[in-house]
């Protein structure tokens, strides 16, 4: 199957698809009735951006201009408030109201910081924490904002590294894990990777106020494993997707979990890595703790994994399938793909259910 890109099937579209960033969300209706609710990055044309609410039935309920394409969205514990990162290396931080879509907070990262596209609330959804480059260092860190104060911003402390990137909130912990990439990068070279040579990826857990609990990094051999994007199993088990930049006819592991023993990396069948791409984007956890699905866009393929032993149980091909997001009961999913389908599936694979949520969109990143 060729190389479907998010970029072509814009073009195919004729520049007016959708990009979506889109968790899953419920939203309390007035008699406190949960309703299912979607929340989108949208792109109309070259350069116009919106978040988007979409219904149940993928019709929109509302639609917000932003300054930029979005990454990383996350909704207030409370339910009232959804707030959205921008890319990397975006520097702005939208905050809107679930109901009426209306902009609560316009946010812009200090000067000489920008932010590296992932986000969380804390528990009680009275803190937002993001992952943010200090641009002339190239160091880490975690952002701190007062979600229950306007958002201003109360500090920051370094994760000891460089490129964190996704960022979740191990609740039964109160614990922030966060995904560090290793990656430099800069704003004045765009995406490019400044230092793929001295890459040191890692895992790392902090307190809510960033003192150091853990660290794991890969060995030595995998120092160029980018460790990008993160998911959590109900026993604080971390499930890590990673982004290979070494040498393409290497057979590097794709994907790892760490745990209190330590960090597992797994390889999966002979050939798997070159045949993914050495690429792999979202992850999430089934709701029983027992698999995970990872995608990996560049090779329009979606991967089913058992987390006790590591083992390949499934995959599923899909056109630039990125977005993942668990569905009650053991080893369900919904995966969403950039031709603007999304299907329902079990860990071998068999799709139950094949649609297009909203029109001729194409979904782009993340899913939950």
């Amino acid at each position: 199957m060729p190389h479907v890109t998010r970029r072509d099937t814009l073009r195919g579209l004729g520049g007016a698809a959708l990009l979506l960033a889109t968790p899953r969300l419920a939203l309390a209706d007035a008699d406190n009735a949960a309703k299912a609710l979607n929340v989108a990055c949208q792109q109309r044309g070259r350069d116009q951006f919106e978040l988007v609410a979409l219904d149940g039935a993928g019709a929109p309920l509302w639609s917000t201009p932003l300054p930029g394409r979005g990454h990383g969205v996350a909704l207030r514990p409370q339910g009232d408030l959804i707030a959205l990162t921008a890319r990397r290396p975006g520097s702005w931080l939208w905050v809107v109201d679930v109901h009426s879509g209306q902009t609560r907070h316009q946010i812009e990262a200090p000067s000489g910081r920008h932010f590296y596209g992932h986000g969380c609330f804390n528990a009680d959804g009275t803190r937002y924490f993001a992952t943010e480059n200090e641009i002339q260092s190239g160091q880490g860190y975690v952002a701190i904002y007062a979600a229950d104060a306007g958002f201003k911003r109360l500090g920051a402390f370094p994760v000891g590294g460089i490129g964190p990137h996704e960022i979740l909130l191990d609740a039964p912990r109160q614990e922030l894990v966060v995904a560090i990439g290793g990656i430099l990068t800069h704003p004045d070279r765009g995406r490019d990777k400044l230092n793929l040579d001295s890459m040191r990826p890692a895992l790392a857990r902090f307190s809510l106020d960033g003192v150091a609990r853990s660290r794991v990094e890969p060995p030595a051999r995998w120092s160029q494993l980018s460790i990008r994007h993160i998911a959590l199993a109900p026993n604080g088990t971390t499930v890590m997707a990673m982004q290979y930049q070494g040498p393409k006819d290497q057979e590097p592991p794709l994907w790892g979990v760490a745990d209190a023993e330590g960090m597992r990396l797994y390889h999966g069948p002979a050939g798997i890595a070159r045949r993914l791409r050495h690429y792999m984007g979202s992850a999430v956890v089934d709701g029983s703790g027992a698999y995970a699905a990872i995608t990996a866009p560049r090779a329009n393929t979606a991967t089913f994994w058992r987390l006790a032993d590591g083992a390949l149980v499934g995959e599923l091909a899909m056109a630039d399938v990125c977005g993942a997001a668990a569905l009650e009961g053991a080893g369900r999913f919904v995966l969403t793909g950039g031709g603007g389908w999304a299907v329902e599936t079990d860990v071998t694979g068999r799709v139950s259910r094949r649609w297009r949520p909203h029109g001729n969109g194409a979904w782009d990143n993340h899913l939950a």
